[in-house]
């Protein structure tokens, strides 16, 4: 997802990351939901904003094109096929309606369309206007002031109940997690690790307070409240000390949380196809329960693996890689 640095920590924090993403689309417990759901997808963009360069807006341009959208038509035409051929197989033609007037490319809502890749979408729209204020504005104390208004911005929308399409709120409102992750790189604050027992008090105050004040965060939908800036960062420094932690103590651990974060768009873009297989699977054996479902992430996960594999040495392209990849 435009990294184009290895850092062992970052990788970490991603592979963490998409652990959440897979656990939160499924049922693991409300308590545990609410705490996924309020850092999991401004972890993302914070990650895409400390690896992010200023280049023109046309080279951004192009270069996110390929790297988003690319794959998320790819993922979506895998998605489509998906629906289609169970569609076939069950004799059931529920399906077919992402061909009919349920398929709208700017509702937000359309479950066919966007699901998980949403964020595909919502990361291009915010590196374009980052671009935009970036070359427009060279003081960085009003970049993250314009920033800060956007997420002021995306809240009233959403509190006026204004919903605008292709995640544009939605973009409003998470460009402030992308410009902190610049300037956590920018400042040099990233290379300041601090002690175990602070960052299990860190994490257990972010896990506390969300507990406490039960916030209902959504991004796909613009749904979160007004301190959820304070929340979410607070969650998203917790996870990137963890992963300090991890990549200096936990060999194994870090190794595959490391692979993970590397495969973190494939697992982001292909974990609902085997997520839909396995629900009609264990529906029809009666079967669901939390345990049963941690399983499932598992199985999906290495079932991905490979798929991984071969598209990034067949197709990368798909991936947003290069052919040199």
């Amino acid at each position: 997802m435009l990294y184009q640095t290895r850092i062992d920590r970052l990788d970490i924090l991603k592979g963490i990351g998409i652990i959440m993403v897979l656990l939160g689309h499924t049922y693991i417990g409300d308590a545990p939901h609410m705490v996924i759901y309020n850092c999991h997808m401004a972890l993302f963009f914070f990650v895409s904003g400390f690896f992010y360069k200023q280049r023109s807006v046309k080279e951004e341009l192009s270069l996110s094109f390929k790297r988003l959208i690319i794959p998320f038509f790819f993922f979506l035409l895998l998605w489509t096929i998906e629906n289609l051929s169970l569609a076939v197989v069950t004799r059931t033609f529920e399906s077919f309606a992402i061909f009919s007037s349920n398929y709208r490319f700017l509702d937000e809502n359309c479950s066919y369309l966007y699901a998980s890749i949403w964020f595909l979408i919502a990361l291009f729209l915010v590196r374009i206007s980052f671009g935009i204020i970036f070359n427009a504005v060279n003081i960085d104390v009003i970049r993250i002031i314009i920033c800060l208004c956007l997420y002021v911005l995306g809240y009233l929308l959403r509190v006026n109940q204004i919903d605008l399409p292709l995640f544009i709120d939605t973009s409003f409102s998470v460009s402030i997690f992308f410009c902190l992750g610049y300037y956590f790189k920018k400042t040099g604050l990233f290379k300041i690790k601090i002690k175990l027992w602070q960052c299990s008090l860190l994490l257990a105050a972010y896990i506390a307070i969300c507990l406490l004040l039960s916030p209902i965060v959504d991004l796909k939908t613009n749904v979160f409240p007004l301190y959820s800036i304070v929340l979410t960062s607070l969650g998203i420094y917790s996870l990137y000390q963890l992963s300090f932690e991890v990549e200096s103590k936990g060999k194994v651990i870090s190794s595959i949380l490391k692979y993970l974060g590397c495969i973190s768009l494939s697992l982001f873009g292909l974990h609902r196809l085997f997520f839909k297989f396995f629900s009609i699977f264990l529906e029809n054996m009666g079967v669901h329960n939390i345990a049963v479902n941690v399983i499932v992430v598992v199985i999906t996960i290495v079932c991905i693996i490979p798929i991984d594999r071969l598209l990034t040495k067949y197709c990368p392209v798909v991936l947003g890689k290069s052919s040199k990849a």
